[in-house]
């Protein structure tokens, strides 16, 4: 018969497992952001400089020929129904129209009044945002800043600290991650930081009996199994960074070839918009050949006015 690990030594195993796990957790987490931080940004800023005024361009076309479709499809939907055109009907429908894309315009409106930064920090809330647990979440944060200042008193933990005079390896690397993640109520982030920072600090067992040896292997046995749950999420993450854009554009922005492809593309992309937007226009037009449209109101103009200003002078990538 196969002999049984002893009691200590079974511990001792479970021990070196829920070292490896962290080990391998930290080393992802710190591939992300190596990606995150620095070869995303890098790849963004070679996109712009080949491609940030056609794109800009495409976007300001597709809008144009978004709304000039939508008022086409609405009319000619009134139409088959046999309604009659009207002025009433005219305003009617430019009023549902305006409805519709003010949501978009708004969302262009306060992306330009908001600075780089307050934009980046806009989208990870967005991405971020989840039910979370407030009290499990103040908790892990008080946990990882006692573990990162051992010499602040728990109660001193509710709120964000100063930096430290001298910071440690560990502070640096983990502190501006824990307060963006607990700012954000980014419950993932934060517990994976807990994982990272808080490592060791294992419930007191005492070993002296057999019972004190089981309960603490069972506590191994749960945290090498949540450990297990948090590197698939985070190799999954990491995974879907490195095989989607603009990731994957990394190797094709040395080609020229490529390059000039990927301009020849947007073009094309732009005169289609173009034409799409003219075939509405024209549609239109001949519906209000005897009976033109409403002169549009001061408000609407200042609004059209800022929005080709925005359009101008605002760059949306869609990678």
């Amino acid at each position: 018969m196969q002999n049984l690990p002893t009691p200590s030594l079974l511990t001792e195993e479970l021990r070196v497992r829920q070292t490896a796990l962290l080990k391998r957790l930290s080393e992802c987490v710190q591939e992300i952001r190596r990606v995150q931080d620095d070869v995303l940004p890098a790849i963004m800023q070679e996109c712009d400089k080949h491609f940030r005024t056609l794109e800009i361009e495409l976007q300001k076309v597709s809008l144009n020929a978004a709304e000039l479709a939508r008022r086409e499809e609405l009319f000619r939907t009134k139409l088959e129904r046999g309604e009659k055109l009207t002025p009433q009907m005219i305003t009617v429908v430019n009023a549902i129209v305006e409805k519709e894309f003010a949501r978009m315009r708004r969302r262009f409106n306060e992306a330009f009044r908001m600075t780089s930064e307050e934009r980046e920090t806009a989208v990870k809330a967005h991405n971020h945002a989840a039910l979370v647990n407030e009290q499990e979440l103040a908790k892990m944060y008080r946990a990882i800043v006692k573990k990162l200042h051992p010499d602040k008193h728990t109660a001193e933990a509710n709120t964000p600290h100063a930096l430290p005079e001298e910071p440690s390896s560990l502070f640096a690397q983990f502190w501006h991650s824990t307060q963006n993640a607990y700012e954000h109520k980014n419950q993932r982030d934060l517990q994976t930081i807990y994982d990272l920072v808080c490592a060791g600090g294992e419930q007191e067992f005492s070993e002296t009996n057999l019972n004190g040896t089981l309960q603490h292997q069972e506590y191994l046995k749960a945290e090498i199994t949540r450990l297990e749950a948090r590197l698939r999420v985070e190799e999954r993450k990491l995974r879907d960074l490195t095989t989607t854009e603009p990731y994957t554009l990394h190797d094709l922005l040395k080609s020229q070839t490529w390059c000039a492809s990927e301009q020849e593309r947007l073009k094309n992309d732009i005169h289609e918009k173009q034409r799409e937007a003219e075939r509405s226009r024209a549609f239109l037009a001949s519906l209000h050949a005897d009976m033109p449209l409403p002169e549009p109101s001061p408000e609407k103009q200042h609004e059209q006015a800022f929005h080709n200003d925005f359009m101008e002078n605002t760059y949306f990538s869609s990678r």
